[in-house]
């Protein structure tokens, strides 16, 4: 891992020193897409399927919160994370997050959109949320996994005096409306990040989506609508 560690590390400097501009644009794109394909292609030709097993199965031993790792222990920990939703390995997925939740999957997509949208050969991916969270041994980690809940039902008029109660909600409320649910493709036009930190300072945020709220803006996308609301 440390030599993978310095080929990506090496990789992401170079680009972050390489001066704005279309020569830039042009080797690691507009908005770092090309880059990001190249730090992940460094991941997928080092890292087996069985590595991958293995980093989940030892990953407790990396700090809890996204904020006091490194910038690469967190890359590694999406790239999993994407990799198990895209592949519909459930069990390793439910293990990784209920150990380690990587809110931030890539550019502008968070952990609950991903789930929901990519994890097709799961049957109801976004309850691999609620199956973490109950799994989940660590209050840090739980708090990263129901604020992911929380992101994905706001708007839902669903309540919880506390985590534990919006998160049992949450995933009876589904339970009962699925049928008649698809998901957003245009959830991840929400520019405005709402992580746990949030949560702690600004609950309401999670309990209703309020124009008159500074922070969030007046027209947030739900991650579920309703079928008939499909054009």
């Amino acid at each position: 891992m440390r030599r993978i560690q310095n080929e990506w590390e090496s990789l992401h400097d170079t680009a972050n020193k390489t001066p704005n501009g279309p020569e830039r644009a042009e080797k690691y794109g507009l908005k770092n897409e090309k880059l990001d394909d190249m730090l992940d292609r460094i991941l997928k030709s080092n890292l087996s399927y069985d590595d991958l097993r293995t980093l989940t199965a030892t990953c407790g031993t990396l700090p809890v919160r996204a904020k006091d790792r490194s910038e690469f222990a967190n890359e590694v920990l999406a790239y999993i994370e994407r990799t198990f939703i895209n592949s519909g390995d459930r069990d390793n997925l439910v293990k990784l997050l209920s150990t380690r939740c990587q809110v931030e999957v890539g550019y502008r997509l968070d952990i609950e959109y991903y789930l929901a949208y990519h994890g097709k050969k799961m049957k109801d991916p976004i309850l691999v949320l609620g199956e973490a969270f109950s799994k989940c041994k660590a209050p840090e980690v739980r708090h990263d996994i129901a604020g992911a809940i929380r992101r994905a039902f706001a708007g839902q008029g669903i309540r919880g005096k506390d985590d534990a109660e919006y998160v049992a909600n949450a995933m009876q409320w589904y339970e009962k409306e699925k049928d008649h649910l698809v998901v957003n493709g245009e959830y991840l036009l929400n520019t405005m990040k709402i992580t746990a930190e949030d949560y702690d300072e600004m609950p309401e945020l999670y309990d209703k989506l309020d124009k008159n709220l500074a922070r969030p803006k007046p027209s947030m996308e739900l991650l579920f609508k309703e079928k008939t609301s499909e054009k």
